[in-house]
């Protein structure tokens, strides 16, 4: 019997988004260009959006002139929040993937792109259309999809009815996003088996910030219920901005993720030989810009 394989996302951008003091772009050239030579599915290294919000992300233009993606096997994306800025994004030809962060929550989105979570499903479908027309993949993330810190409604079924209003429109990629570690392995394991059952032709994956105490079983959950796509960060700093009170929760550790899923008899592509070298050069950004 083969092992499996799971799909892995590396996010510079989700490790680097919430730091305030600016990290130089050569460091971002080089740490990014580490990441893709290691071979994930996808890389995930910055953002189009208002600098004024992402100060971090600023630079984006200037770090794609510098990527070596040629030959490799990482597809390069990055996060759009208007019909503007995705457009933008489309237009670099080095981009294969631009992903929007939809929220199933009304105060999630207030605070990020200060629109309605109706707004932002209208917004999904242009960006999809958009995408479709310049050959690009379209991601949507459904962030505080696996649970709600500000008291508003939430459950597994809310996620999984807004993830069907998006695939009826065409979106093929869906990521549920806990950017709190607020998820419980009882609802991701209610949430996997809703898009088992009722999206089969979704390619969902979840994007899980995690704490080192509940990491593990919250992966062992997302595994044993069908889940083989992840999204990680190298020693799992980072972490959203916009989140509850600004505080970075930290993301899912990528060595920690694939040493589990090896134990699983669960493959990825990545090189880890050439992981390493991205490892020491993110260990070394990240003690110098803590």
């Amino acid at each position: 019997m083969q092992n499996e394989y799971a799909i892995l996302t590396e996010s510079p951008r989700d490790a680097m988004q919430g730091i305030k003091k600016f990290i130089a772009t050569e460091n971002k050239i080089k740490y990014i260009n580490a990441v893709i030579d290691s071979g994930f599915d996808y890389t995930d290294f910055g953002s189009f959006v208002s600098p004024h919000v992402v100060p971090q992300m600023k630079d984006t233009e200037t770090v794609i002139k510098s990527l070596q993606n040629k030959g490799k096997k990482s597809k390069l994306m990055v996060l759009a929040g208007s019909i503007k800025t995705c457009i933008k994004a489309c237009e670099q030809l080095i981009i294969d993937s631009i992903s929007f962060p939809f929220s199933v929550s009304e105060v999630f989105l207030k605070n990020n792109l200060n629109i309605s979570i109706s707004d932002a499903f209208k917004r999904s479908v242009e960006m999809k259309n958009i995408c479709n027309s310049y050959n690009k993949d379209f991601i949507v993330y459904i962030t505080m999809g696996l649970g709600n810190p500000y008291q508003e409604t939430w459950n597994p079924e809310i996620t999984i009815y807004w993830a069907e209003k998006l695939a009826k429109e065409g979106v093929k990629t869906i990521l549920v996003s806990d950017i709190v570690a607020c998820s419980t392995t009882k609802d991701i394991e209610r949430l996997c088996k809703g898009f088992e059952k009722n999206l089969p032709e979704i390619d969902f994956g979840l994007h899980l910030h995690t704490r080192n105490e509940d990491w593990q079983e919250k992966i062992e959950a997302s595994i044993d219920n069908g889940c083989l796509r992840f999204d990680s960060v190298i020693n799992g700093v980072g972490g959203c901005p916009f989140a509850l009170g600004g505080k970075l929760t930290g993301n899912l550790d990528t060595i920690k993720l694939i040493e589990f899923l090896r134990t699983k008899s669960i493959e990825s592509k990545v090189d880890l030989n050439k992981l390493k070298k991205a490892i020491d050069i993110s260990t070394e950004i990240f003690s110098s810009y803590k």
